[in-house]
């Protein structure tokens, strides 16, 4: 989750892989695959992983299980907390 992520894909397909992964650090994710599609670029996830609120992570849905890189982006305080919270995890 920490290392950064390759840019300026077309599609990205996240089938059935975030659902072992905490709330945050979904939200994390969601966040920096937005930032990792090229405009228009479109994300795929399984069907027992919808993306709740795309909105909240710059995206809009399509078709069930793909969501296009929207125009606005991530709410950038929601993605600079996340990306915060997950630096500091383990650290006292």
């Amino acid at each position: 989750l920490k290392d950064d992520y390759e840019k300026n894909f077309d599609l990205i397909i996240c089938r059935n892989v975030v659902i072992y992964f905490t709330e945050q650090a979904k939200n994390a994710i969601y966040n920096r695959f937005w930032d990792s599609l090229k405009p228009n670029g479109y994300l795929f996830v399984g069907g027992t992983e919808p993306l709740l609120n795309s909105r909240k992570f710059g995206f809009d849905t399509t078709i069930t299980g793909f969501y296009r890189k929207g125009e606005k982006g991530p709410e950038i305080d929601s993605y600079w907390q996340q990306i915060e919270l997950l630096s500091n995890r383990g650290r006292k």
